[in-house]
Formats: C-alpha cells, sequence, structure tokens
C-alpha cells in the first residue's frame, strides 16, 4: 500500500522515479531495519517535496541467507549513509535517544555519527542523556567490550563538547537550560565519585575530557561553562520558569559561584556569576506563581548553596508556597530541600514552615527516608521554629522503624538536638535512639563535643 501511494503522488512529479521496493517475502529479519529505513527516507522527500538522487538498482545486491537456501534480494549497505548525508530524521533520532537502558558508548555513537546535521534541540537532547547513561554504582556497570572503547569514548565527548561550545550562539533559552544541566550533572557525578574514590572507568575517560584531573580544577571548570553562563545571560530575559530553576541548580551543583567568586575578589571585583544568579532572582520575582513546586524547591535550595543572599526572592518564593492550596505536588525531597534552604539562608517565615510541617504531619511518614526526616527536624530547629505536630509525627515515624541503621551516627547527633533546641518531648524516640546507640556500640564513633552534645539533649 505504501509502495503504491508513493508511486502514484511522486512519479511524474519529480526528476526522478522510485525504484521497486523488496517485497516483503523478499525481506529476512535482519534485512528489516534497512528497508525500514529506505522507506522512511523515501516518504521524507515525497512529503517535503525535496529533490534528491535516488541510488541505481545497481546498488541492490544480492546476498545469501544463512538461514536459507534461496537467494534473496537486499539493499545494500551502501544505501543507508547516502540518505543521512541528505536529510535526519529528528523525531526518530529523539525517540532513539530516549531509550533508558542505552549505556553510553551506544549515546556517543549516535551522537557522533549525526553531529554535524544535529538541530539545537537535539544536541540538548544528547547531553540530557549522557548523565543518565553513566552507570550510578560503583559496581553495577558493564566493562568495556574493547581496549579501545575508553579512547573512542573519550575522543566522542571531546568532539562533542568542542561542537557544543562553537554552536553555543545558535542555542535558545531551553536547549541552553538543558545543555548546562547536563554538563553540570556529569562533573557532579565525576566529582562526587572522585570524593569517595569509587570512580568508574568511564568517570575517569571523562575526567580527562573535562580536565578534573588537574591542580587548579575550579578555574578549568570555570572555563568550561563560562561560554554557555555568558549567551545565558545574554538572553535571560527569555527564560521561562523552569529555565531559571534549572540554570540555578546547575550552577549550585558545582558550586559554579564558589569558583569565579574566588577568583575576582582576589582582583578585587564582582563575580560574574553572582551577577548572573542575581538577575535570576530578579526574572523569577515576577514569575514566581508559574514555577512548579520543584522549580521552587530547586531556586532556592541552588541560592542558599551557593550562599546567594536574596532575601527578596525568598519571601517570594515562601509566600507563593503558602498561597497554594495544597502541597500534594511536593515530594518529600521537595519539603526538606525547601525548609533547609530557608534555615541555611537565615530567612524568617513562619507562614512557609507551618504550612509545611501541617502537609508533613498529616501525611504518611513511611514515604519519607531517614535523612529527609533528620534534615527537616535539623531546619526546623536551626530557624527555631516549634512544631509540635510535625515533631510528634516523625519521633513516631522514628520509633516505628524495624531498625535505625539507616540513621548514621550524625544523623542521630542531629536528631536528638534539634528536639532539645526546639524544646520538645519525645520519650519513646529517645528511649529507642539510646537502646540502638548502646546496642550498636555507636559510642566510638562520636568524639567529646558531641557526645556532650547528646547527654545534653537528653538532659533536657
Amino acid at each position: 500500500m505504501r509502495s503504491s501511494w508513493l508511486r502514484r503522488h511522486c512519479i511524474g512529479k519529480f526528476n526522478y522515479t522510485i525504484p521497486k521496493p523488496p517485497t516483503a517475502r523478499w525481506i529476512t529479519s535482519n534485512r528489516a531495519d534497512q528497508y525500514h529505513h529506505f522507506t522512511t527516507a523515501i516518504s521524507s522527500f515525497a512529503i517535503t517535496r525535496r529533490p534528491c538522487h535516488l541510488p541505481p538498482h545497481s546498488s541492490w545486491r544480492k546476498t545469501s541467507d544463512k538461514s536459507s537456501s534461496s537467494t534473496r534480494r537486499s539493499i545494500s549497505h551502501s544505501v543507508a549513509p547516502f540518505y543521512a548525508e541528505q536529510t535526519v530524521n529528528h523525531k526518530s533520532f529523539r525517540l532513539s535517544l530516549g531509550d533508558e537502558h542505552q549505556t553510553l558508548e551506544e549515546v556517543l555513537e549516535l551522537a557522533n555519527t549525526h553531529i554535524h546535521v544535529m538541530t539545537p534541540s537535539d544536541m540538548a537532547a544528547v547531553w540530557s542523556r549522557i548523565p543518565r547513561a553513566l552507570p550510578k554504582h560503583y559496581r553495577k556497570y558493564k566493562k568495556p567490550t574493547r581496549s579501545g572503547d575508553l579512547t573512542q569514548i573519550e575522543s566522542d565527548v571531546r568532539n562533542l563538547l568542542e561542537i557544543t561550545t562553537n554552536s553555543v550562539g545558535t542555542f535558545q533559552r531551553k536547549e541552553l537550560a538543558t545543555i548546562i544541566l547536563g554538563m553540570s550533572r556529569v562533573i557532579h557525578g565525576i566529582l562526587e565519585a572522585r570524593r569517595q574514590k569509587r570512580m568508574n572507568v568511564y568517570q575517569r575517560a571523562l575526567c580527562n575530557v573535562f580536565r578534573i584531573d588537574e591542580n587548579d580544577l575550579q578555574l578549568q571548570l570555570n572555563s568550561i561553562l563560562q561560554p554557555f553562563v555568558t549567551r545565558a545571560d545574554e538572553i535571560l530575559g527569555e527564560f521561562q520558569p523552569r529555565d531559571l530553576s534549572n540554570l540555578a541548580y546547575s550552577l549550585a551543583l558545582i558550586r559554579y559561584d564558589d569558583v569565579t567568586k574566588k577568583r575576582n575578589d582576589d582582583r578585587g571585583g564582582c563575580s560574574s556569576s553572582s551577577m548572573l544568579l542575581q538577575n535570576i532572582a530578579d526574572a523569577s520575582i515576577g514569575c514566581m506563581d508559574q514555577f512548579s513546586a520543584r522549580g521552587i524547591c530547586n531556586l532556592v535550595w541552588a541560592f542558599a548553596k551557593l550562599n546567594v543572599s536574596h532575601h527578596q526572592l525568598f519571601q517570594s518564593a515562601g509566600d507563593a508556597v503558602v498561597g497554594m492550596d495544597t502541597l500534594d505536588n511536593f515530594r518529600p525531597e521537595n519539603l526538606s530541600n525547601m525548609v533547609w534552604a530557608f534555615a541555611a539562608a537565615h530567612i524568617e517565615h513562619s507562614g512557609l514552615f507551618h504550612k509545611v510541617g501541617d502537609e508533613i504531619g498529616r501525611r504518611d511518614l513511611t514515604s519519607f527516608n531517614p535523612q529527609e526526616l533528620t534534615i527537616i527536624v535539623s531546619a526546623y530547629a536551626s530557624a527555631n521554629v516549634q512544631h509540635l505536630g510535625l515533631f510528634q509525627s516523625i519521633g513516631d515515624a522514628i520509633v516505628s522503624l524495624d531498625n535505625l541503621r539507616s540513621i548514621d551516627p550524625r544523623g542521630i547527633h542531629d536528631i536528638v538536638g534539634a528536639y532539645a533546641t526546639v524544646n520538645t518531648q519525645h520519650p519513646a524516640m529517645f528511649e529507642r535512639i539510646g537502646n540502638d546507640m548502646v546496642a550498636r556500640q555507636y559510642l566510638k564513633y562520636f568524639n567529646l563535643q558531641t557526645l556532650s552534645n547528646i547527654v545534653w539533649a537528653y538532659a533536657t
């Protein structure tokens, strides 16, 4: 049917004729992909009315299929590169990148095959996919099958980075925010793995591309992202709320402001990144009601992480949260990060803390992990906000845990200290934590100051 439609609409309207494609009975399983690419190319040229020159019949050759004694006709391998240079099916390219099971080698191979014909949106899709293609755990990854794979990965990423940097002037707000976020996630993952001394072979290869092993690490990261940050500052007025949130979050992931601040403070100047963050804050205040729950949390978290004070931004974000009818869209991670950001930035907003406390108190706290519960009670204690319902619910959740092994010694210290700071009693929780500390011999992990703080908390 497809062949008949092409012949009826195309023959006689262009200066070429369409060769008769192989029928279904000629196509073997290992040739199906080539036939699909052939028909996709023909359809694209026919619909867009772009003239093209199809390969002659001589480019088709007969091959013998090992699974059958009969000789079958198939399309030559020379057809695929022919039309790939003429046009790119960007939707198909984007769908190929959407496969969550792709390895880093497959993503880079797909990108570098189309490197000279990719649109800005395609480049953004590639950089968004690379962090997810990296193995997330030290031992849970597949080693390269050949010794030259790591060298090829390094070469592909370097080539992609170079072309992306040279094309920075063509990126619009969405592509730019996505590329900066992807690069920041890659660098952040490498830095965290390096700090924990658990880097895998892929991260070591990327270290050579981003030169993370050099002594002047911070300035090198700054030079890599500087063209993209400069471009973002130029078109910041076009950024949507999601783009503003992602941009601020990206800078905070690798502490970009600390990089430029250290360099400019030595020169007696002002940090260019701080100026960008100030511009992000000014642009966000006017459209705070359009931010998503995750966008608001990422925005205030980024400013608190970078130690950039902007009281009006935090007040606007807090008012937006208080004005919401429901906080159902806030995940446990969002709630914990938001109250931590307000406490770390020393911003007083009693309405926000009480509304978040009411929301956490009515939820099933089994959806919160112990680290998030620890961050929440510590933030309320740091902000000196007393919320009896919140502390009672979190205390009950800790008592109901099967074991407390998921809470490290530092977390135990922060929890009991938070309850003592806000003068809130929960005897069952304190007894459970005390028995667990003795049974697991946690006391040897505490220094004298920490032990004195824990004893003070129990005495209070």
